[in-house]
Order: C-alpha cells, then structure tokens, then sequence
C-alpha cells in the first residue's frame, strides 16, 4: 500500500487537517506571520523588521548609547528540520487506527516549542548580566574585566597576585572607545557577545591572561597573540600561561611586542619552540621548578583566581578535563549572583552545588546549547525545546540524570587512566599564599584542610570513594564501563 502523501489522509484515521494545520503552523511561524493556534506574532519575529536581520546590523550610535531596541531574533528551532523529522516520524508509524490523536501530540509538541522560544528570548531581556547595559550584549566578555579586578581575583603575574593595575587598558569600555567594534553572534543568538574591529576582538580569559598574567597593558599586543593562537590552532589561555610560567621561572617578563614574537615563536623549530609546545605543566618541570605551573591535570588555569571564589576553586580540582571554568562555572553564582548569589568565600554547600551544576554543564554541552543562556534562562525551558525537537517526553530531572551518568562516566574514564585523589588537588601556591587585598577585601590562601573536606563531601555526593575513585556499585548505576 503506498504511503500517504503530506497533508492526505491516513487509512484508518478521519482526515489529513491535523497535519495541514501543522503546515500551516510551521509555516506562518517561519514566514513571520500568525500563529494560527494562539493569534499571535510567530515565535522570535519582530514586526516590521526581517527575519534575517541581526543584532550587528544595530548602528553604533545607538548601541553606544544604550538605546534597547530589540533586534529580530533567529528562532532558536530549526524549523525545517522540526518539521522534516515531525513528518518522517508520522511515516514510520503504521498503526492505522488513532492517528490523529498521535499527530495531534506532535502538534501539541510544535506549539510547546514556539512558546518556547518566546520564553527564552523574555527570560534574556529581563537578564542585566545577558542584556543589560553593562551586559555581555554590550560589551561581551570583555564586560568582566572591570568586575574581576574589583573582586581582586583577576591572575597577575603567574598567579602570584590576583590585581593587575593596568588592566583598565584592555577592559569593555576602552575596548568599545578605542575599536568601535561590532557585535556578530552565533546563529540564532540574539546576545551576540561576540566583537569585531579590524580583526576578532578576544574573549575575556584571552584579554586577562595576555594582560594581567603576563604583566602587559598593551592591548594592540594581545589581539596580536589572540591572532596568533587562532590562526595556528592554538589554545590561547594554555599559551599565555605557559609563557607567564617560563617568565616567573627564567624571572623575566614578556610584554608588547616582545609577548607578540614569543607567542610565535612557539610555532618555531628550536629548543625553545619545543619547550613551549609542552605545556606549562612539562616545561615547569623540565625546568625544574613544577610548582610554578598553575595548572589541575595538566591544564592551565583560566582568569579566575581561585583564592576568590571557592566554588572555582573546587570546581577546578573536580574537573574531569583539568582546570576549566566551564565544567560547572560557579562564577554565574559567586560572582554574577545568578541563579542566586552564594559567599564565594565559603565552601559551604559548595560540593552539591558543584555536583550538579557538572551534571547541567554536561547536559547543555550534550544539546548545544550556550552556557550563557543559563545566566537567565534555566534547564526546564531547554527541556521541553529539546523534547519538541525530538519527539521524546524528556523531563528536567530526565536530563539531569543523563548528565549525572555522563560526568560519572567521564570520571571513571579518568580513573581507569591512573587519576586518584591528588589529581583533584590545585598548585601548592593557592594554599600557602594570598592574594592581593583591596579596599574591603581580603583573599586570604585557602585553608587545604577547608578544601579538603569540601572534596570529601563532594566525592560522597559523587558516588566515589574517599580517594575519589568512582565506585562500582556506583558505576553500575547509570550503566557505564563498569565491565571494562
């Protein structure tokens, strides 16, 4: 028997409207116009403006002057695909009794993902770290230089400080006066926390380490070396870092345009070139001097000293891929206050927090989705998008399990590698000397026994034994390589 043509009727069902009107649904919100089922604009268009338009098309002028004019958003679904897979899932079933009311439930799922896409773009407006006039659509990440070294946690000099006193040189608002740059975005994304001059204005991890912990003030320099590092492949928070490493060891500092030539020189053909390429971690003990690498598992560090946030600090240590801030970012809450603020000189309730904000990180690597949008928006409006795309009654908590198994299974996957306890420890310097003070602030060293503790909760809430080796029965939970 041939298969029904789009639109017709199924055998055995009463007629083919349910799926035209999910046409036409689709349709209109794709065309910008009414949402047949609720009489309102599609989801993510603005009236009167292309659907195409995007944030960079903004005049500097008005962005410059904080104006809020809302740009047309690309919707967050793909709604040709949506639709391609909606009707490929209709296909493959054949029971012919009852589907209209199957085709009806996708429908329901359609709709549930436009209002989803609505909430979503609500939920940044309302966000002043997202949207705000200091916000990373104003400035992007740049927008955190200014408040890392008000909180005297920005990494200076090898992380022997944590204040740089040049770094209003390359901070948001020279950045904005001096490039005149303009935002550009990933599709879809109405933040746009990307900038462009001449060329691709750095990050803020990019900004501090080739500012701040090479000592440098010269921002002409460091998009230099962002340069570099993009155009060879090159990490730039591990270049940087491994280059403030061999200065605090050979006791020198590497600036201007001299930080520019030995950021290239690491793609040469000598011994230093070789040196370099290793890493932080390899060339301090080449060296001889291993503990001037600021490094957990081999990786360096990113631009947030731990010695002020402890909730990094941990997170740092429990990082299954080495010191990364984006396993569990616990700056949106000791820093940014989102979701809500926690004293970021204190570990208390710091291992369940960093627990499952991995569980979430690992979640939102897995959809591809932007950690930025969870300074405002939360799991719960991802997953009923995410369930709409692929036609599966996922939950919040249906999620969170999933990425709980994901993070046990990357932990034990380190395990069978040799990882142990020590491993999960940060450089002896963040526990015998502090940071730099400030007016109202101390970053006092972090107390190891303190640490210690937090890690011991941390690997009971984990499901790892006290040497933070994951457990069997713990690993036989969410099926992983238990029988490897």
């Amino acid at each position: 028997m041939r298969r029904p043509l789009r639109g017709e009727a199924r055998p055995g069902t009463h007629d083919g409207g349910v799926v035209r009107d999910l046409v036409r649904i689709v349709g209109a919100s794709r065309r910008g116009g009414e949402n047949p089922m609720t009489r309102a604009p599609a989801a993510g268009l603005i009236p009167n403006e292309p659907a195409d338009q995007g944030k960079e098309s903004m005049s500097e002028e008005s962005r410059n002057s904080g104006a809020q004019s809302q740009p047309a958003i690309q919707p967050f679904l793909d709604r040709d695909k949506l639709l391609q897979s909606i009707f490929r899932i209709s296909a493959l079933l054949t029971a012919p009794v009852g589907m209209d009311v199957v085709l009806k439930g996708i429908l329901d799922e359609v709709v549930g993902a436009i209002g989803f896409d609505r909430g979503i773009i609500r939920l940044f407006d309302a966000s002043p770290v997202i949207m705000g006039r200091s916000g990373l659509s104003a400035y992007g990440t740049s927008s955190l230089v200014d408040l890392m070294a008000a909180r005297r946690m920005m990494p200076t000099a090898n992380f022997r400080r944590t204040y740089f006193e040049g770094y209003r040189s390359f901070s948001g608002p020279v950045i904005r006066e001096r490039l005149r740059p303009r935002h550009y975005a990933c599709h879809g994304c109405p933040i746009a926390c990307k900038q462009k001059s001449d060329g691709e204005i750095p990050e803020y991890e990019t900004l501090s380490h080739f500012g701040a912990l090479n000592e440098n003030d010269d921002l002409e320099s460091i998009i230099a070396c962002n340069r570099i590092c993009n155009e060879n492949g090159m990490d730039t928070i591990s270049a940087a870092s491994t280059i403030a490493c061999m200065a605090e060891i050979r006791g020198v500092r590497y600036t201007g345009h001299d930080l520019a030539d030995k950021v290239s020189s690491i793609l040469g053909d000598d011994a230093e070139a070789e040196l370099l390429r290793l890493g932080s971690a390899r060339l301090a003990a080449e060296l001889g001097a291993p503990e001037t690498s600021m490094s957990v598992k081999g990786l360096e560090l990113p631009a947030y000293d731990p010695r002020g946030a402890y909730g990094m600090a941990l997170a740092y240590g429990t990082s299954t891929r080495g010191g990364c801030h984006l396993r569990a970012y616990p700056i949106a809450h000791e820093i940014l206050r989102k979701p809500v603020a926690t004293d970021r000189f204190s570990f208390a309730g710091k291992a369940r927090i960093i627990k499952l904000a991995e569980d979430l990180g690992a979640v939102v690597d897995s959809i591809g989705a932007c950690k930025f949008a969870f300074l405002a928006a939360s799991l719960e409006e991802y997953a009923r998008g995410f369930a709409a795309v692929i036609g599966l009654p996922l939950s919040t908590q249906d999620l969170l399990h999933r990425g709980d198994a994901i993070y046990t299974l990357e932990r034990r996957i380190n395990m069978l590698r040799g990882f142990t306890r020590k491993d999960d420890m940060l450089p002896e310097r963040f526990y015998r000397e502090p940071g730099t003070a400030g007016p109202g602030i101390e970053t006092p060293p972090i107390d190891m026994a303190v640490y210690e503790d937090a890690l011991d909760r941390y690997y009971r809430i984990r499901g790892c034994d006290p040497d933070g080796i994951v457990t069997d029965e713990r690993a036989k939970g969410p099926k992983t390589c238990a029988g490897r």
